[in-house]
């Protein structure tokens, strides 16, 4: 296995690897694969190695951005399927990290988020899961789980914050509506509602979505997966998994994302 450097923007070096391992690529609507960009922040050259090792692609374009700041720049500038960093940040809690990648000027608001914390602040790197990061492992996670967690992330449905006009109804089984005060994210598999009432873990309901400049509201059967965890999401709901979504109601809720 091997590995070869070119210059990338902003000063970044960009590693494409090589090797031996066999990679399907994601299929695009055009017919043409979709290269994984992977952007790693803050990260010695051992840490960037066991990532590349562990993405196991050996088509995927991986960045490394030696600070918070140009990755913030590389984040809304570009749209990336992975930041991998460091906990702590050298020069930004992470906290404000978060909010401006997931910001909506931020073109990779939808982007899956690790964070590799030695082990001592692991406790607190793992505050922030469900809060806009995605996984915190141990620095030295071994590697199958630090590719399997890549691997999750790379290849659920992306979530994203949807514009304010979109609105969210949510009726249980029976009819009943349940008072939904707004949609924290959405993506072709599912919708983090905000909601003080919550219905029971494994609850079956009918998503209704009115997306902004439609007419034609979206019903899909849902499943409640889970509930909210405020002291760590800062919000109170739910989590919906649509069961029934037709290839033409998952279209017009991925252009909301392009």
């Amino acid at each position: 296995m091997s590995y070869g450097f070119t210059a990338g923007s902003n000063g970044m070096r960009t590693s494409h690897r090589r090797s031996t391992l066999q990679h399907v690529h994601i299929e695009e609507g055009s017919g043409t694969s979709h290269v994984r960009r992977v952007l790693v922040v803050a990260a010695d050259p051992v840490i960037l190695t066991r990532i590349m090792t562990a993405l196991d692609d050996p088509a995927a374009h991986v960045t490394l951005s030696p600070d918070e700041s140009r990755a913030l720049d590389l984040l809304k500038a570009q749209r990336w399927d992975l930041v991998v960093c460091n906990y702590p940040l050298p020069h930004m809690v992470l906290r404000n990290f978060v909010r401006e990648l997931r910001s909506r000027t931020s073109a990779s608001r939808s982007c899956g988020l690790i964070v590799l914390s030695i082990t001592e602040l692991l406790s607190g790197a793992r505050r922030f899961v469900g809060a806009g990061v995605n996984a915190a492992l141990a620095r030295w996670a071994s590697i199958p789980t630090l590719h399997a967690t890549i691997e999750r992330l790379l290849s659920v449905a992306p979530r994203f914050t949807p514009p304010p006009s979109t609105r969210v109804q949510v009726l249980t089984r029976e009819g009943r509506k349940i008072a939904v005060n707004g949609v924290a994210n959405l993506s072709i598999t599912g919708a983090l509602v905000e909601s003080t009432q919550r219905p029971g873990v494994g609850a079956s309901c009918i998503a209704e979505i009115q997306l902004p400049g439609s007419d034609r509201p979206i019903r899909v059967p849902s499943r409640v997966v889970r509930h909210t965890d405020h002291a760590r999401e800062f919000k109170s709901g739910f989590a919906l998994h649509f069961l029934e979504l037709s290839p033409e109601e998952a279209q017009r809720i991925a252009q909301l994302n392009a």
